[in-house]
This record gives structure tokens, sequence and C-alpha cells, in this order.
């Protein structure tokens, strides 16, 4: 655009022309008149732009034709808008206007490009399936007529998309942009008529056809803008609890969508340069294998199980398909016989160590990076998607893997990144635990935090084959896993394009599932480079190596010795630091540091700042939490903007809906890290309570003028002071469990706050208060630094576990219960040794018991006042396993427990699926292949509490005697039993204060104690119902002394009656309300006796 005030010299043209790499296309509002153009005359501007043209040799495509619309009393046509093209495109485009001038005075240019235009890309023409429309039936009975007899991939690939063509229909291509929603019959009548007036005075300049014209643009602007305005209404009104949730989150995502996610990549030579980024031409590709027949029976060769492949199976996350179009769904839905055929293909695969070709094809999707520059190749993130039977097999060894690495302890323990049991806040906990100590004693921590380029991609993999074999690998795992990703065929997909393909030797997949564990291994040695007195943190890529001394040249220097070691094993390892997006940052208490904005640490410069973001978290150097919370501020501000779209008084979304999005979205970007910001002082956490604030206000409808108390109160949700407790609370019970390390670490701070002068006063973290709670319970929560699967041997995790969940006997007369009982077992388990487990909780005390109605044998155990009814039904089965075990002279070999709890039963029929399992149901798995080894079977039969069974019955009895029984058993709780213990001592101090609070009396009169779940959950009512009978029920709302209040009446009187207009008075008492209180009485007479 150029502005009509610019008076551009031929010169200025000719450089600016020049700063353009050809060849090009340049079009726009170059505001300059000539008539080669289309204008009626030639000014001094056209003459300068005309020059400019011919003297760089190019083209203008302009027909001649005026480009803009001339109102009635102009005489001369305009052709402001011009296109000018390289000599060598002009061929190939062709110039032409609209005929509809979309509501401008501006004719819309249409260029049109024909297919001979010069090609370095092939169109990418995979029409994907429609999942949504799949008719499953069909597609499993296909699959069964043609792949049982398939014996190679290739055969069952071809019955698998025979199956697929003739049960799934195909996703429609479009061309063009898909058609708005709001879109109807009546936006397209105003659109034929704009165009039709259009073409009369374009016909016919008169000044009526001008008028008609002009009245008609305005009309349909105005028609669509009512139409959007219409539906985004309906949208919203039917925003409800039957409203299915895929098509909630579908239009919030849109709605948060970035711009720049919309806008298509451009072609350029960012894409040469990205090509050659993954696909470097000089990588070696010599890995030489090692032979050991030896190792066939290691466990990370051995063949997979059924039970592996639908553990695989069931936790895939329905990511994009390969190029082989095959998606998670399609092998989910693959009957019994086909997945035993697909596991018999993998093990041949896996045995021979040979691979489709197919799974070598990875289509690259460059993802941009937010506000970075498009036309630079590292700005773009690299996703890769591949075959999904790839994915499925490769997460069936990642499954064996991870366990071997972290039963062996194989993995560093400084690696926290995508590992069972460890999280991004371990890493900023532990951070911060060590600043906090330096603060303690006035020392400085300098920490260096560093960005890998590209860490993923410039994985070399004879380094990694060299590193897997050095920590005993078996030879034949090591080359199957590098045939899987060498040599990989990259395409990459810009647009509706790709191209390709081009062979990667080097790095790992970024999207592949076991890309994160082998870079684990990978980096592994990365520990070495660290002295006595530095720390290194790793969250996969992303690294932190920080050292605590007295002075800031002592750290300096501490620093300059790891750093010289870091960049000797970057050397080693084919890998490279930015060291323009690495950043230090000192943490002290002291004011003067005399720092420059760049450090040099062993002759390397870093750039010096007095905040860093870690892992998401931005630290400063005092760890006030000043900028991470405007951070936090900023971050909820756009979907902050989406409920305000959203929750609209009158029509808006219903407040359980709004509710959920609250908690989905802002509460998430509250809740992370709050155990570390929440230590603020309150006038820095301040903005954060006064989001939350209105955030519930426009959920619910509330005037500003309602108290917070009331707030939290009906939308129960707990104050974010109380919440950033809870969650403290239950972050520091999981590092008890989990990570003795941490855990350790903040004991020793503890005891620093509780004897340094220094936290006197200042505000000790939340997470040392937490700690402190936390602590009474350290002899009842079971405590290992090993997660129990990774404890147990592997072959238990996948054991198979016969439950019964259909002994549904409530529905039998109570008299024949115990009779048809009898007859279904003897049916279904004939013979077999029954023993009834039971739990129990009364009086906030606990107990398990398990039954032998044979022997009339019973065995209690009580808990812990601190443990669930479910833990106390798993404990039970644990007894009654153990009890089997015990028996010397056990002649049957077949046992069944029967258990009232389905929910612990379903849990124990999914064990061998399941990811993560507590300590619990890791013994039951053992107890399970005990009793297998010793050639005793056992069932697992549910059976309806109170349904007068008498064995049932007898077991219940004992259960709540157990809760009784004295002393409690050595039994260890899991930390989900404390869960709800932290939440009601957090809603016991958030009562307090609510009782306290002298605001609100009037709504605390009938809600002296706090709600568990809105009033309005489960009514059906609509947006305005709520929001007025919330305002009712708060006492502030629209009257007249809510008006004079906030200074829009002069009187708070009732302009009839000349007395305070409140509630009372306009329901109770006005006249002017007379027949609409009649009518409301009437309503209230049919449903009450006596209502007033």
């Amino acid at each position: 655009y150029n502005s009509p005030k610019n008076n551009i010299t031929c010169a200025e043209w000719d450089k600016f022309i020049k700063s353009i790499p050809p060849p090009f296309i340049l079009g726009g509002d170059f505001n300059v008149h000539n008539q080669v153009f289309g204008s009626s005359y030639t000014d001094t501007k056209g003459r300068s732009l005309l020059e400019a043209i011919h003297d760089n040799n190019l083209v203008y495509l302009n027909t001649g034709l005026p480009t803009i619309v001339k109102n009635i009393n102009q005489t001369n046509e305009s052709a402001l808008d011009i296109t000018i093209c390289s000599p060598q495109l002009a061929p190939f485009f062709t110039w032409s206007l609209l005929d509809d001038t979309m509501g401008s005075n501006h004719i819309p240019i249409l260029m049109e490009s024909n297919d001979n235009i010069i090609n370095t890309t092939s169109r990418l023409n995979i029409r994907k399936w429609n999942i949504k429309k799949a008719d499953w039936d069909s597609f499993r009975n296909n699959i069964n007529e043609h792949v049982l007899s398939t014996d190679s991939y290739t055969d069952f690939m071809a019955a698998l998309n025979y199956a697929n063509e003739n049960s799934i229909p195909k996703q429609s291509y479009n061309k063009g942009n898909k058609c708005n929603n709001w879109w109807n019959d009546e936006c397209k009548e105003a659109i034929e008529k704009r165009k039709q007036t259009f073409k009369q005075y374009v016909q016919n300049s008169n000044f009526d056809n001008f008028l008609k014209y002009k009245k008609q643009t305005a009309l349909t602007k105005l028609i669509l803008k009512n139409c959007k305005k219409t539906h985004w209404k309906q949208f919203c009104e039917k925003l409800n609890k039957s409203t299915p949730i895929g098509d909630i989150w579908k239009k919030i995502k849109l709605l948060s969508k970035p711009v720049n996610s919309y806008m298509p990549l451009v072609q350029g030579d960012w894409c040469v340069d990205f090509i050659n980024k993954l696909a470097p031409p000089f990588v070696q590709n010599k890995i030489e294998f090692e032979n050991n027949t030896n190792e066939s029976s290691h466990m990370l060769l051995q063949h997979f199980t059924i039970n592996e492949l639908n553990k695989a199976i069931k936790h895939h996350s329905n990511t994009a398909p390969g190029m082989d179009n095959i998606h998670y769904p399609m092998i989910e839905n693959l009957p019994a016989p086909a997945k035993v055929i697909l596991l018999k293909l993998y093990n041949v695969m896996w045995t021979k160590g040979e691979f489709p070709d197919e799974w070598k094809n990875y289509l690259i999707n460059p993802i941009l990076k937010p506000s970075k520059n498009r036309q630079s190749c590292d700005s773009y993130r690299p996703i890769a998607l591949s075959s999904c039977l790839l994915k499925t097999f490769e997460r069936m060894i990642k499954y064996r893997l991870e366990w071997w690495l972290e039963h062996n302890k194989m993995l560093p323990e400084s690696q926290f990144g995508f590992r069972k049991g460890k999280s991004v806040h371990d890493c900023q906990i532990q951070l911060a635990t060590d600043i906090y100590s330096g603060y303690t004693v006035n020392k400085v921590t300098l920490a260096l935090f560093l960005d890998f380029t590209a860490a993923y991609d410039n994985v070399q993999l004879p380094i990694l084959a060299e590193k897997m074999k050095s920590q005993k690998f078996p030879a034949k795992f090591i080359k199957n896993i590098i045939n899987l990703i060498l040599n990989r065929n990259i395409y990459i997909k810009i647009n509706d394009k790709i191209e390709g393909p081009v062979v990667s030797k080097i790095g790992l997949p970024q999207g592949s599932i076991l890309s994160p564990v082998l870079y684990s291994v990978y980096v592994k040695n990365l520990e070495n480079i660290i002295t006595q007195n530095t720390k290194l943190l790793q969250y996969a890529d992303d690294v932190c190596i920080y050292t605590t001394k007295r002075t800031m040249e002592e750290c300096k220097q501490e620093l300059a010795v790891v750093v010289d070691k870091l960049y000797k094993w970057m050397l080693d390892n084919g890998l490279s630091i930015s060291e323009s997006k690495s950043v230090i940052c000192p943490f002290t208490r002291k004011r003067r540091l005399n720092l420059s904005n760049e450090l040099y640490l062993s002759g390397r410069r870093f750039p010096c700042e007095m905040s860093a973001k870690f892992l998401g978290v931005t630290m400063d150097k005092t760890l006030n939490w000043k900028i991470h919370i405007k951070n936090v501020e900023a971050k909820i501000g756009k979907y902050l903007n989406i409920l305000r779209a959203t929750c609209h008084r009158k029509w808006g979304a219903d407040p359980e809906i709004s509710l959920l999005y609250y908690r989905a979205t802002i509460r998430a970007v509250l809740d992370f890290g709050c155990f570390l910001y929440g230590q603020a002082k309150k006038t820095v956490l301040r903005p954060l309570e006064i989001l939350q604030n209105k955030c519930l206000r426009l959920c619910l409808g509330f005037l500003n003028s309602t108290p917070v108390d009331i707030l939290y109160a009906e939308a129960c949700e707990i104050p974010l002071r109380h919440r950033i407790q809870i969650i403290s609370d239950r972050y520091v019970l999981k590092l008890m469990s989990r990570n003795r390390k941490i855990y350790t670490q903040i004991c020793h701070l503890n005891e620093k706050i509780l004897t340094y002068a220094f936290w006197k006063k200042k505000a000790a973290p939340v997470y040392t208060n937490s700690f402190m709670f936390i602590s009474e319970f350290k002899n009842i929560i079971f405590s290992n630094d090993t997660i129990p699967i990774y404890s147990t041997e592997y072959n238990y995790l996948y054991k198979d576990i016969n439950v019964s969940t259909s002994t549904d006997l409530g529905a039998k007369p109570e008299e024949f219960r115990n009779a048809v009982f009898e007859e279904f077992m003897e049916n279904n388990w004939p013979q077999t040794y029954r023993i009834f487990t039971d739990g129990s909780k009364l009086d906030n005390k606990v107990g398990s018991a398990m039954y032998d109605p044979q022997l009339k044998f019973c065995e209690i155990a009580q808990l812990s006042e601190y443990a669930s009814v479910y833990t106390a039904e798993v404990v039970a089965i644990i007894m009654a396993l153990k009890y089997i075990l015990s028996l010397s002279l056990f002649n049957s070999k077949k046992c069944t427990i029967l258990s009232d709890s389905q929910s612990v039963l379903n849990k124990i029929a999914n064990l061998n699926k399941s990811r993560n399992l507590d300590h619990l149901f890791v013994e039951i798995l053992e107890l399970m292949s005990l009793l297998a080894e010793r050639g005793i079977s056992v069932n697992f039969v549910w059976v309806r509490g109170h349904c007068a069974i008498k064995d049932n019955e007898t077991v219940d009895m004992i259960a709540k005697e157990a809760t009784k029984s004295g002393e409690i058993a050595n039994i260890k709780l899991t930390p989900s039993d404390l869960k709800n213990h932290i939440t009601n001592k957090a809603i016991k101090n958030w009562q307090a204060e609510y009782e306290s609070n002298e605001k609100g009396k009037f709504y605390k009169t009938f809600v002296n104690k706090l709600p568990r779940k809105p009033w309005f959950q489960g009514l059906g009512l609509n947006k305005c119902n709520i929001m007025t009978i919330s305002r009712l029920r708060s006492n502030h709302a629209v009257c007249g002394a809510y008006l004079y209040k906030i200074n829009i009446r002069a009187s708070p009187n009732c302009s009839q009656c000349n007395v305070q207009e409140d509630f009372t008075h306009v329901i109770m008492e006005c006249p002017k309300f007379n027949t609409e209180r009649e009518k409301m009485l009437k309503i209230l007479y049919r449903y009450l006796e006596a209502p007033f």
C-alpha cells in the first residue's frame, strides 16, 4: 500500500524493486494514475512508477480496466490497484476483475495461473478416511474374510485397504474454503442483489443506479453482520450439558487458535535449508553391528505377546496418520484373529530385523514457532507423521525398553523428561530449593540455561549405536532400532504439496514414539561433565547447569570449567549449542552485581539476564515472581476474551459449560507452577485473584458489586490461595512417595527456614509449609524411588486375569437369591474354592476382611483412618491371595475370590493394559504369578453387595468389625488416599474465612455451609434464569438501591412508593408489579402449600 500523501520518485521505486528477489509478483494499492494502467489521466507519480517498471524490465498485468468504483459526481476513471511481475512469470498468469466488489470501492483482482508453471513439487493427493462415518461392523467382517489367509505385510495392508474401501467413506475434497456456518439463503440473496446493482451501475452510470448500489452495499453489510451475530448467539445458547463435548472444544480451539496458524506456508529458500537440515547430504552411514547368537533369551529380543499389542493399541493418542493413510481407529477395531496375524507379522519383523519399506516414509509438517520469521528454516518445528502401524510397533518396544532401563537404573538421575513419575516441576522445584538455600546464607546461584540446536535432528546414529553397545544393549536390539530409523524417506508438506523424497541418515524423528527414550540414552553421559560443586537438570533437550558460591566470580569460574567440558562433549556427540538463545541468570539477595548484558565463560559469550524462563516458569533474580505472574496474566487474557464472547448475560452459554471451560483453560494456567509462585506477596498475587473473580462473574452473570465470597460459593470454586496450598500439598505428597531425593532437599531447606534469621521477615515457600503438613504421614504412605511397575518382573505386568462382573442378582426375589447364586457359580466355576472379601469404613475407621466359608475362617485388618474404601477392598483381595498361597494342604487348583467392589475388579481385569499401577495392584500381580507357578488358578467374581447372599453378608459384618479391631495393620497407603484429606483441610480453612467475613450476610443466612456442587447443576435452566436467580440469592441485582450505589440514580427510593427500592420491595410490596406478583404466587402455590 502506498499512501496518497507519498510522492515516490523513480529512483526510490527502483531501489524498492531491486530489494525484492526475483522472480516475483507485486500487487497492491499504489495510488498512482496512469492511462496505461486504466486511469483517465496520468500524474507525476504514475509516470515515475511506469518509468521504474521499464527500467527494471518488469511487466504490468493490468488490462486497462478501472479498478475503482467511481462516485456519480466523478468523471474520471481510476486504476489505483496495479499488478507487476517478472517477465518470465507473465505468460503464466491471467489478470481480470471480479464482478462483485465485496462491499468495497476497490474492485477485487483475480490472478489465475495455468498448469504450465515449472513445479519442483508434487501435489499431495491423499484423501483421508472419514472415520466418524465408518461402519465398523462391516469393517470387521471384511477383515475376517480377507486377512485370515495373509502371511505377509503386503497382503495384510491389501486386506486392510479393501476393508477401508468397503466400510469407510473418504473425506470430501474441497479446494476452496469451507462454507461458514452462519451463511444462509438470506446472505446469498443479499450478495446476488449487490452484484446486480453493481452491474446496473457499471452499464448505466446515473444517480439512481449509483444510489441503489450504495444502499444495497450497506444493506448487505448489515445482513451479513446480523447473520454472524445471530449464529453466534444461537451457538452460545446451545452450549449446555447436552451439547457434545467434541463440538464445544472444536469451536473453542478455533477461537483460541493464533492468527499465524491460519496463514499458508510460503515457499522460498527456507524450504531448501529446512530439507538440508533434516537430511544433510554429507552424513556418513557406516555402522557396524555384532552378531551375538547368545542373546536370544534377552527380554528385549523376545517375541511380543498379544497383551503387549493390546496395551499398545489401547494407549494410542489418535494422532494423524502417515502416508499409508491408516488411522489408529482402524487398528483399534481389528477383530481378534486379525490382531493375532498382525502380532505374528510384528514378531517376524523383529526376529529378522527387516521392516516394510512403507515404514521408512515420513511426512514432515513444518510448524511455525510463535512470533518467528517465516523465511528462516530455524523458525519451523519438524513434526514427523509416520505409519500408525509403525507407531504401534514402536510403542511395544518402548514399553519394554523403558522397563529395562528403569528396572536396571540405567537412565541418569538428572533426566526428568518423558519418564513416569517425573515431571517438569521436579526440575523447577529442585532449582528453586537450591536458590532459596543460597539466599539463606547469602550465597549467589548462577544458572546457565542451555538451548541445544535441533537436538533430536542432530543425533548421530553411529554414536547412538556405540553408546547402546557400551550400556550392554543386545547387539540385535541395537541393529533393529537403527534399521527402524536409518535411511528415512523424508517428504516435506508445504500446504497441499510435498517436496521429496530425500533420504535422512541422521537424527531421531520428532513425533516418533521411541525418540524421547533414545535421546535419554544418547545424552546419558552428559552428567560426566558436572563437577562436585555444580548440578545438572535435564528435561529432554532443555538443560540447566548451575552452581552456588559465595561470590559471583567463584560461580563464573566453576561454570567455566563445566562449559569447557560441555563443548568438548558436544563436539564428540555431534550436538551444538545456540549461544545467543542460551541465557545466564544470577539468583542472589545482593543488589549490586555489576554485571554486563553478556558473560564470557571459557571464552564463550552468553547473554546475561536478570530473569529466565525455565520449563514454562519465569524465574527472576530474587524469586519475587513478578515477571512470571505478569506472563500468566497475559496468557489468561486470551482465554478471558473467549469467556466474554460466550458468556453474554441474556443469551450466553450455560454456566456449567462456562465453568468447565474456565477450569480446563484459565484455572489450568493458574495451577501450573503455583506452588512456586504462591510464595509471592499478596500485592503481587492480587492481579491473578482479580482475574479469577472476573472469570467467575462472567460465567455466572454476577454484578461487579457481588462479594467474592458469594462468587466462589455459587461456583463451588476454591479461592486461589487455598487451591495453591492443595496443589502444593499433593505435589509434596507425591515427592515423598516417589522422589525421596528432592523430598530430602526440601527437608534441609525447611530446617534452614526454622533456624536462620533471613526467613523471620520473609514468607517461606508454599511447598515447605506443605512439607511440614505432609511429613506427618511419612510412616503410612508407600515410598520408593522406583515406580512399582519398574520394581517387579516385566512378564507379571502382562498377566491375564479372569474377572466376571455379570453376577447381578439385584432383580431376583430375595428368598431365591442364594439358590440362584449357587446355580450361577456351579454353572460357571464348578467345584472352586471360594473366598469372600470386603472393605468397610465407619466413623472414619477403615477395615478389610476375607472370609473362607469352607473352613469358616476369617482374617481382618484395620487400616489407617485416611485409607479409602477402595483401598480397603484392594487390601482385602491381597489378604485373600496371601491366604491361598499360605495354605499348605490346598488340594483344589481352582479358586474364586468374590468381592462386591465392581470398580476394583474392573481395574484388576485391565491390569495388563494399565500404564501405571500403585504398589497394591503390583502386589496382586506378583501374588497371582506365584500362584500360577504352583498351578493354582484364581478367578475374580463380582457379587452385588447387600443382596442377602449369605457368605457375602458374613464378610460384610466381619469387615465392619475390622474397623474396631484395635491395632492398625502396617499396610502402606497410596498418595491418592490422602487427596480427600488434603482437600477437606483446605475447605475447612476456607469455611472459617467464609464465616468470619462480614460481607454477603443476606446470602449466608441460607447458605451457611459451603456447597460442594452448584445449586443449578442438573436443573436444565437457561443462562438468563440461572443469572436472575443467582442475583436474587446474592441480593445484588439491578434495582433502585443498586443504581443509587453506583451513582446512576440520584435516590435509592422507589419513584412511586418513596421507600428504598430493594428486592423485598420490588417482589413483595411495590404496586407497580401487582400483576407479575400474582402470576408468580399462582405458580408457587402449585408446588408449595404456603410459600409466604
